[in-house]
C-alpha cells in the first residue's frame, strides 16, 4: 500500500507482555541508525537480543562499534548511566522484538531470477537497490534477497520485482556493493 521512503519511522501497537521487559512500550521510533544495525546484524549472521537499562528502562541500542562486537557493560542512551551489564556478551537493538513478535514465519531467500536491462528494457526508467530483511514481514511468503528493480516504459511500471542477476551496461551488477553503496549513502544523512 506504501512504497515510498520516509527519514523516519513511529511504530505504534498495543503493549505486548514481556516484548521490552517488564516495560509497556507502546511504539518504537525506528531511526536509519537503528534499522541499519539491525540490517548489518541480520546480514552478517550476527546475535541480536533486546534488554532494558537496570535504571531509566528504556531499551537499549547499541550502535557504530558497539554493535560490531558483542560487550557485557553497556551506557544507556535514554539516561546516560553505564551500569547496565549482562551475563553474556551481547548487542542490543530494539527493532530485534518487533522483528521477533511481527515477522510469523520469517525466511530470506536467495533468488534466481535474470534481468537483462540492456537486452529487455533499453529504453525504459529504472530504480533498483540491494534489497534488505524487512523489519516487519506479514506475507505468507518468504523475503527474497537479491537486487529489487523498478522499471517503467512509457510512463507505466512494467517491472516490480526482486532478481538473483541484474545485467545494465554489459556488467552484472553485484547485490553486495549496491547495500554498501546503501549503507554509505544512510551513513551521511
Amino acid at each position: 500500500m506504501i512504497d515510498q521512503d520516509f527519514d523516519a519511522l513511529t511504530l505504534s501497537f498495543q503493549p505486548v507482555p514481556g516484548l521490552f521487559g517488564g516495560t509497556p512500550i507502546d511504539r518504537v521510533h525506528v531511526t536509519p541508525p537503528a534499522a541499519k544495525e539491525f540490517v548489518l546484524s541480520l546480514e552478517a549472521g550476527k546475535s541480536m537480543s533486546c534488554f532494558n537499562c537496570h535504571d531509566c528502562g528504556s531499551p537499549h541500542l547499541d550502535l557504530g562499534g558497539f554493535s560490531n562486537s558483542p560487550h557485557r557493560k553497556h551506557l544507556c542512551g535514554n539516561c546516560g548511566r553505564d551500569n547496565t551489564w549482562t551475563s553474556t556478551p551481547s548487542i542490543s537493538n530494539p527493532l530485534k522484538p518487533l522483528h521477533d513478535q511481527f515477522s510469523g514465519a520469517w525466511q530470506y531467500v536467495d533468488v534466481d531470477r535474470v534481468l537483462n536491462i540492456d537486452r529487455d528494457y533499453p529504453d525504459a526508467h529504472f530504480a533498483l537497490w540491494a534489497s534488505t530483511p524487512a523489519l516487519v514481514w506479514t506475507a505468507a511468503r518468504p523475503q527474497e534477497r537479491g537486487i529489487h528493480v523498478h522499471l517503467a516504459k512509457d510512463g507505466e511500471r512494467v517491472v516490480d520485482e526482486t532478481f538473483g542477476t541484474v545485467i545494465y551496461q554489459g556488467r552484472t551488477l553485484n547485490r553486495d556493493q549496491l547495500l554498501a553503496r546503501m549503507i554509505e549513502n544512510t551513513c551521511s544523512i
